[in-house]
């Protein structure tokens, strides 16, 4: 194929803009392309300069199942920025059979993943770098897990279930951030303890982040995605390792007070009980109060997962449900105490 033109000058900021130039490669190979052991014959590079428009677009990248810091473009969905820049730039346009080289500069594969990931979670106006090559045969090969994740690291597990019924076995509770889930445990049974048993070096743990689950961003999404898992499907997460702290206690008391009218717990809980009849979180939510007791006893904090025990001491399931609507129509300066327990 022709190679793309020559870029005119146009700043990145009044929207996408590719760079064209030519590289002849021939039979030498980068250190990141020997490391993959993929094999490049003689090519055309070319950089395309991004600049998100929303806070919500994506790149929109879908690619193949080779493994190693080159990653083959499958497709090109639409509405992501690269559409966008395709649509601009129609001669220069990323298409099918592509090659992503790097991203932000950034060759190597966890490298390049993060800054995809990163992408999708920055302020509109962001600008994003991709190196893109054209007739490169790639070679796949298997990776070994030789590096281990560290904080801030981005990885993916792919998770499928070894028998009927088998569950995910992770309690997560929506992230503070909004982007996500934090995990609060890993249950000794279950496909993430599976996966966690074969790869060491990138085992999910307690407060790791959970970016997406199948390419679900949304946590109610997510939540619902991780619950279908039980019914028989495959789950894909993408992680991000944390530092979070996580408390052990098994049962615990939080102290919420209403300081206006309009203060809510901000509490969802599970319409399925738990196996001996009680109210179980499924969510906490974000800037209610239940949320701002967890900033400020991150070692008692409540998690999708935990049980609920009593409100102001009421202990039956009705109960606890009246005193929880009762509250949300109290005067500023009313008490509540949740009991919870963890599983």
């Amino acid at each position: 194929p022709a190679s793309p033109p020559p870029p005119q000058t146009r700043s990145p900021r009044s929207g996408a803009e590719a760079v064209a130039t030519q590289s002849a490669l021939g039979h030498s190979t980068s250190a990141a392309q020997e490391q993959a052991g993929q094999s490049v014959a003689e090519t055309t590079t070319w950089e395309v300069v991004l600049c998100k428009h929303g806070h919500e677009e994506k790149l929109g990248l879908v690619f193949g199942p080779e493994i190693g810091p080159c990653r083959k473009i499958t497709e090109v969905k639409p509405g992501g920025a690269v559409a966008r820049f395709n649509e601009e730039y129609p001669n220069r346009a990323v298409r099918s059979g592509d090659v992503l080289v790097a991203v932000n500069s950034k060759r190597t594969a966890d490298a390049v993943q993060q800054e995809m990931a990163s992408f999708a979670y920055m302020r509109a106006e962001t600008e994003c770098r991709l190196q893109i090559a054209r007739d490169v045969q790639i070679t796949p090969v298997v990776e070994e897990e030789t590096s281990p994740v560290f904080p801030g690291s981005i990885w993916t597990a792919d998770l499928c279930k070894e028998r009927d019924g088998e569950k995910l076995g992770m309690l997560v509770a929506e992230s503070s951030s909004g982007a996500g889930f934090t995990v609060h445990s890993i249950q000794p049974t279950g496909s993430v303890s599976r996966w966690n048993s074969a790869h060491p070096k990138h085992m999910i743990r307690a407060g790791d982040e959970v970016l997406s689950v199948n390419g679900k961003t949304r946590p109610d999404d997510g939540m619902e995605e991780m619950k279908a898992f039980s019914q028989g499907r495959q789950c894909k997460l993408m992680m991000r390792r944390g530092i979070g702290v996580v408390t052990q206690q098994k049962k615990w008391a939080v102290t919420v007070l209403k300081e206006n009218h309009e203060d809510r717990l901000g509490l969802t809980l599970d319409n399925d009980f738990t196996d001996d009849g009680k109210y179980q979180v499924r969510k906490v939510r974000n800037g209610m109060l239940v949320a701002q007791w967890n900033e400020a006893h991150p070692e008692a904090a409540v998690w999708g997962g935990d049980v609920v025990e009593s409100v102001n001491g009421m202990t039956a399931v009705h109960s606890i449900e009246q005193e929880m609507t009762c509250f949300r129509d109290m005067r500023a300066g009313t008490q509540c105490i949740l009991e919870i327990s963890r599983p």
